[in-house]
């Protein structure tokens, strides 16, 4: 069964996008130093993003059906057994 023409132009445009970003970062020429940074950052708005828009505690369930870790986060995320602040 194909795709819909419409659902088939996006994700080519969404995989130019992500192509051109990772061309991007590997022509930046960064120091393991920036790497570090960057990937924490990438990652920070990631989780930030699964957060806001609700999606995290579906990922997560998901890391757990599979078998996988869950990078010990809890679905609504926190740190798992972190204790909050007094």
């Amino acid at each position: 069964m194909p795709l819909p023409a419409a659902y088939e132009a996006a994700m080519k445009a969404r995989l130019r996008q992500v192509r051109e970003v990772r061309r991007n970062i590997r022509d930046a020429a960064l120091s393991q130093e920036q790497q570090a940074a960057l990937q924490s950052a990438i990652q920070a708005h990631f989780r930030e993003w699964l957060l806001s828009s609700g999606r995290l505690r579906q990922v997560s369930d998901l890391v757990r059906i599979f078998g996988g870790s869950d990078d010990g986060w809890d679905g609504d995320g926190s740190r798992a057994g972190a204790q909050a602040a007094v």
